[in-house]
């Protein structure tokens, strides 16, 4: 009897310790912001593609994609489109377009020549889904092509050294 609960507490030891070291290194791993330089390194109004290394939990999925498999996909790095609007907001997207999950890229109006989808009249700068040709606005709106939603926006802020830090938890809906 003693044999068992030596056992017994021996196991519960090693699966306390076991988790006590996952949540430390979950939490180093996931602080609630990560630093991705200073404000004044991105030039007003003109998106900057930042990669960031660290491992969190997509919660959004794409539109129409309703596999419970995707729910909780796990990702190793983070691009985002950095936009810092009249030189002082700064505005963080994910580059994975909400309408099937084609990674977003920056153009101008130019570069759309020859997309199924024609951006409205006066566009300039934006975003477009290369794979679908959905085209979006430089603050993220849905302008063109499939899809309804604008680009999903991280929770960003700006420390009192002016570093911006973005929240790659707080994933928000365009």
């Amino acid at each position: 009897m003693s044999t068992r609960i030596g056992i017994a507490a021996g196991v519960l030891s090693f699966v306390a310790a076991g988790l006590a070291s996952y949540s430390v290194l979950r939490n180093d791993r996931q602080p609630d912001a990560w630093p991705i330089g200073s404000i004044t390194e991105y030039p007003a109004d003109t998106p900057v593609e930042v990669v960031i290394d660290h491992a969190y939990f997509d919660r959004f999925l794409p539109e129409g994609d309703a596999t419970e498999a995707n729910r909780h996909r796990s990702v190793a790095e983070a691009r985002v489109w950095v936009v810092i609007r009249g030189g002082t907001e700064p505005v963080v997207y994910s580059q994975i377009s909400p309408w099937l999950g084609c990674r977003v890229v920056a153009v101008t109006a130019a570069d759309t020549a020859g997309f199924p989808y024609a951006p409205p009249t006066g566009f300039e700068v934006g975003f477009l889904d290369p794979c679908h040709g959905g085209l979006f606005s430089m603050d993220g709106q849905h302008l063109a092509g499939p899809g309804t939603e604008g680009l999903r926006r991280f929770r960003v802020r700006i420390d009192a050294s002016g570093t911006l830090l973005v929240d790659l938890t707080d994933l928000q809906a365009g």
